[in-house]
Order: structure tokens, then C-alpha cells, then sequence
């Protein structure tokens, strides 16, 4: 069953719409858990994993193609790590070094039409 609540709380799988795609995975006891794979129509463009309602781990963006265009880390929901960017063709164009969302180091750019900016407030769109 898709979308049930138990004691008032999200339990199990959900759907969840957002712009023109929905995020799908699972909660429990009314918090998001492991895996969420975000489709617009039948093209899966994100994946983000969830601990205790927070984004934890590796997330991954795709274009429609099905490139990789941005990998990076969370930790407690804040961008954490390393972000890798890529172009629609799938060639690195930037690496990042964030610490709980602050722009530490920029490792890597490359000039490019859809290389991310580089001041210090940035922060990726995912």
C-alpha cells in the first residue's frame, strides 16, 4: 500500500509530489528512511538517502539523458564533503570541498558553459 499513516504518522511507501515529478521511498514512524528516488515521468533525475528524517550519505542528480551531473555527500540534511559536478555530456567541470554547507576549497574547475559559480555563498541546487 502506497501512502498510509499509522497513529497519525507516515508509515511505510510514499509518493510525494514535487515540481513536475514526485520523490518516492519509505518512512517510518513518520520520518523518511533509507533510499528516495525522485522521476519526471518515466526519467529518475535524483537519488538521496535519509536517516531519521535527514539527508545522509551520498545523492546523485541526473539529466534526462541519464548523465551524471552533480554527486555530493550530506551529513544531518547539510551538504558535507566533496560535490562533483559534470557537464550534460557527463565531463567533470568541478569539484568542491563543502563543510556543512560553506564553500571551503574549490580542487577542481574547468571553464565551461555550465560550470557552477565559484563565489563563496553558492550552494547546489539538488
Amino acid at each position: 500500500m502506497i501512502n498510509q499513516q499509522k497513529n497519525g504518522q507516515k508509515q511505510g511507501l510514499w509518493t510525494e509530489a514535487e515540481g513536475n515529478g514526485e520523490w518516492i521511498g519509505y518512512y517510518d514512524g513518520g520520518k523518511k528512511e533509507d533510499s528516495w528516488s525522485y522521476y519526471e515521468g518515466r526519467s529518475l533525475l535524483k537519488l538521496a538517502r535519509y536517516v531519521g528524517g535527514a539527508r545522509q550519505g551520498p545523492a546523485y542528480k541526473f539529466g534526462l539523458n541519464g548523465n551524471l551531473l552533480l554527486a555530493l555527500e550530506f551529513d544531518k540534511d547539510r551538504i558535507n564533503g566533496k560535490v562533483r559536478f559534470f557537464s550534460s555530456d557527463g565531463e567533470p567541470i568541478a569539484t568542491y570541498l563543502y563543510v556543512y554547507d560553506k564553500l571551503d576549497q574549490v580542487l577542481l574547475y574547468v571553464l565551461h558553459a555550465e560550470s557552477p559559480p565559484k563565489n563563496k555563498t553558492y550552494l547546489p541546487d539538488f
